[in-house]
């Protein structure tokens, strides 16, 4: 039992190390296409960005050898306590470098939340005669992080000489800023007009966040299932099982 166990583990390490849709699996499958001995091992291992921190992944890493310890220990096969604990301390290593930390989840909650706003006040900025650089820092002035904190990236870097496509550009990655990134830079570079698009961009962003939010709704019922079961089943347990069994003890025993 415990070796399929340690072969399960062995298994959900790989399909972590090696994530589908990344092209890791393709590039392992082709000798050809792999960039180095430790390309692939560094790619799959690579947090993702906003991801749990490394003090807290080791210290979940640490729980999940523990666990793997006590496994081992319980069924007496001391011979396989170093392969099953360092196999699942690296498989949670790995996977927690894939869940976003609460503190980035909440910056990113409170951007999608403030951007359609920002873009509407921008929008109306560009409207009254400011170029795109005043309406961005009248929006920052206005704003809390992390908008203000993503507009003042942009504007440093103005004011260090860069170019405003360049400039906001730097923002194209980012789930909420990535379209409107993108347009601004292609409209400073270009001359064309802003507001419109601005004002289609901040309706996208509030039905986006809208639907975001209905989503997180629904599935407050599927995340509150195992702290049910947490709290109910020892209960159900106390009261409906072991009475039973209590008061089938002296019968037995009789």
């Amino acid at each position: 039992m415990l070796e399929w166990l340690v072969a399960s583990a062995l298994a959900g390490a790989v399909a972590l190390l090696v994530p589908p849709g990344s092209g890791a699996r393709r590039r392992l499958a082709d000798p050809a296409r792999r960039k180095g001995p430790g390309a692939w091992w560094d790619h799959c291992c690579r947090p993702v960005p906003g991801a749990l921190g490394s003090e807290a992944r080791v210290r979940i890493a640490i729980t999940a050898g523990a666990v793997g310890a006590l496994v081992s220990l319980a069924a007496g096969a001391v011979g396989l306590f170093p392969t099953l604990t360092g196999v699942l301390a690296l498989a949670a290593y790995v996977a927690s470098g894939r869940i976003i930390a609460p503190t980035e989840r909440n910056r990113r909650a409170r951007r999608r939340a403030d951007l359609p706003g920002a873009l509407e006040l921008m929008a109306s900025c560009l409207r009254a005669g400011l170029p795109v650089r005043g309406a961005a820092a009248a929006v920052a002035a206005t704003h809390g992080d992390p908008l203000a904190d993503d507009i003042g990236i942009v504007l440093a870097q103005i004011a260090i000489g860069d170019s405003e496509s360049r400039a906001w550009l730097r923002l194209a990655e980012d789930e909420s800023w990535g379209l409107v990134a993108r347009d601004l830079a292609r409209s400073v570079e270009s001359g064309t007009t802003l507001v419109e698009l601005l004002l289609t961009h901040a309706d996208r962003a509030r039905r986006e966040g809208h639907a975001a939010v209905v989503a997180a709704a629904r599935t407050v019922g599927v995340r509150s299932v195992l702290p049910l079961m947490t709290c109910y089943l020892p209960a159900f347990m106390l009261v409906g099982i072991v009475p039973i069994i209590a008061g089938a003890v002296p019968t037995l025993l009789t």
